[in-house]
């Protein structure tokens, strides 16, 4: 529970399964992206190369089943991980699959053989140290997904900013794949504009890819480009080296090395304005989270291209985003409030009634946001307390006040990062000072 990372906690659960039950292999597995997955993400003994693969969740695994597997089960088992985690023990080994699960979701799958299966004692000891590991995984995602939608809403922010501040269109667009490429994880992106009448694709802007390798300006072909036009969805393509079709398109994309391509549609009303090339030199996957950011980031890709175009619809689609940042900063204060529901309209009520009294006080407008966000977010610091603590139903002890003590500190680590946040850092940091 005092770990913040998860990678620390599969160190810790891997030292203390071994210290209680020692098991001759031990694996740990994680969800992936793709739900039918999950990742080795643990793995000692004979079982050590394993670290790292992709195996397929069985259907007892999805229902959150302890399971006892048995040599003979396993060899009639069609899945090659499973053949191959059998391959490598003795034949009087077994096998014991546990799940690691909250009420909210599956977080992972504990995996150990030995010469004797476990105790029912042993069991219980281990389910009592699944659900504790279960919980403090299910917390460490919460908290990467709180920063991870913090950066996501500072790359927006920059993006909004660069294209409030700037007509220039190469800035722009350059700004926002330097974007699209760190926090998507990619290697390279291009923006292409795309013409209806002349059905003719040009070169708008690209990073980190060769630029020379695209013509300046050229027709649609049978391509993942016409698709995305035809289409008007975004469509990815995992692994480059299945692909079969148009081969201009081939060696452009795997012809330099690149593994994962997606191609995302730019839309405005109603017309495609242009295309957001994706590259990634390992297969591309998309978790719904990254997603969702992906078509905000087209979203501001097509505010990008129409900046250039009229200057009239920039400025309604830069009223649209302030009002989406907001809403975004509002949601993610109600999704703090859902973790108590004696809180819920909590936030916001404090941010009204601060935002009321700085007015009197005479701040300006600038500043009245930036009261406002610390406001609604005066108490981001609690993702970082344990449920344990913070649902504890009698009082706390001296240790424990000591850790509540500290969610300010919590809030300015979180919030420190965030450059378009730090104005409104202040409020989080100092909301439980008392002046004299």
């Amino acid at each position: 529970r005092q770990a913040m990372e998860q990678s620390q906690m599969i160190s810790i659960l891997a030292e203390q399964c071994h210290l209680l039950f020692q098991p001759h292999q031990l694996l740990i597995v994680i969800p992936t992206v793709d739900p039918s997955k999950g990742k080795i993400v643990y793995s000692d003994g004979v079982w050590k190369s394993l670290q790292g693969e992709e195996i397929p969740l069985m259907e007892w695994m999805r229902r959150g089943e302890s399971v006892l597997l048995q040599r003979e089960k396993l060899e009639n088992d069609p899945k090659d991980f499973f053949t191959a985690i059998i391959d490598r023990i003795s034949e009087n080994e077994s096998i014991e699959w546990f799940p690691m699960k909250t009420q909210l979701a599956d977080v992972g799958w504990l995996c150990l053989s030995r010469q004797v299966p476990l105790s029912s004692h042993e069991r219980h000891i281990l389910h009592a140290v699944l659900d504790i590991a279960a919980s403090a995984f299910q917390r460490a995602s919460l908290y990467s997904q709180t920063i991870q939608r913090l950066k996501q809403l500072n790359a927006l922010h920059i993006i909004d900013r660069a294209i409030n501040a700037s007509l220039d269109l190469n800035f722009t667009t350059n700004v926002l794949l330097a974007q699209v490429v760190q926090h998507l994880e990619v290697n390279a992106a291009t923006l292409l504009k795309f013409n209806a009448l002349s059905q003719m694709i040009s070169v708008l802007a690209t990073y980190q890819y060769p630029k020379h390798l695209i013509p300046l300006i050229y027709q649609l072909t049978d391509d993942p480009l016409c698709q995305t036009i035809l289409e008007r969805k975004i469509v990815v393509i995992e692994d480059l080296r299945s692909y079969r079709g148009n081969r201009p398109f081939w060696e452009r994309s795997i012809g330099q090395g690149y593994v994962g391509y997606a191609a995302v549609p730019l839309i405005s009303k109603g017309q495609v304005k242009g295309i957001l090339e994706l590259f990634k030199y390992r297969e591309l996957q998309f978790s719904p989270e990254q997603h969702r950011f992906l078509e905000a980031l087209a979203e501001q890709a097509v505010i990008a291209i129409d900046n250039s175009e009229m200057f009239e619809t920039l400025q309604r689609r830069q009223t649209h985003l302030s009002l989406a940042y907001e809403g975004v900063i509002e949601g993610f204060a109600r999704a703090l409030e859902l973790r108590d529901p004696e809180l819920y309209g909590h936030s916001k009520r404090v941010a009204e009634i601060t935002v009321r009294l700085a007015r009197q006080f005479g701040f300006g407008e600038q500043e009245l946001t930036y009261i406002r966000h610390g406001a609604l977010l005066h108490d981001i610091g609690n993702l970082a307390i344990p449920e344990t603590i913070l649902q504890k139903p009698g009082p706390l002890s001296d240790e424990e006040w000591a850790i509540v003590r500290k969610h300010p500190e919590y809030a300015m680590d979180i919030l420190s990062s965030i450059p378009s946040l730090q104005p409104a850092a202040v409020i989080p940091y100092c909301h439980h000072e008392h002046w004299d």
